[in-house]
């Protein structure tokens, strides 16, 4: 994997911004590689922000762990994509987010089986009667999670990508911060 040169020009970053363009950067490295069938490069780079988001007690960890896996899984790597998948599984019920586990749960183990490993799709397939209590003791430290608009509303479309990272957009697994706008799930940016 090739390493990027993030710096701006020679300046000193101010306040802070130019750490976070650097990340959103990466993120949107990483959905291009992983577009782009480059599995086991696209694989670590999420690897990558996975564990820096885990180490912050990001709550959009489990997204980077779960991008991971299937790059993992898409290279063939299957014990290393399950591990990678279940890693954000596990973070994402400690964070209390068992209703986000749930819907990507349905949505990964589609996607699973049409790469034919029907015993990993079945695994993750599992995750939707997942509890919080089924996981093993925290070992970071608990982010509140976000509120969510209730869901009988009738939403408006969402683009596929965000525009700011390339992410994908799955309007049934977005947090909803109006009745317009969505948050990206990997770079917190407003979605219209």
């Amino acid at each position: 994997m090739r390493r990027r040169n993030l710096s701006f020009g020679g300046r000193r970053p101010l306040g802070g911004i130019a750490p976070r363009l650097a990340f959103e950067e990466q993120i949107a490295e990483a959905h291009r590689l992983l577009e782009q069938g480059h599995y086991p490069e696209a694989a670590a780079l999420f690897e990558q922000l996975a564990n820096i988001a885990a180490s912050r007690n990001g709550p959009r960890a489990p997204r980077f762990f779960w991008q991971a896996g299937r790059a993992a899984l898409y290279a063939r790597q299957v014990t290393r994509g399950l591990t990678l998948l279940e890693r954000g599984r596990a973070i994402a019920l400690q964070q209390g987010r068992a209703d986000l586990v749930a819907q990507v749960a349905a949505r990964l183990s589609a996607e699973i089986q049409s790469l034919g490993m029907p015993v990993a799709a079945e695994q993750v397939a599992a995750w939707a009667g997942t509890r919080p209590q089924d996981v093993p003791p925290p070992e970071l430290i608990e982010p509140a999670a976000p509120a969510r608009l209730p869901v009988e509303k009738q939403r408006p479309a969402l683009p596929l990508h965000c525009p700011s990272c390339g992410a994908p957009i799955h309007p049934d697994e977005v947090d909803w911060l109006d009745d317009h706008t969505a948050e990206c799930g990997y770079c917190g940016s407003p979605v219209r």
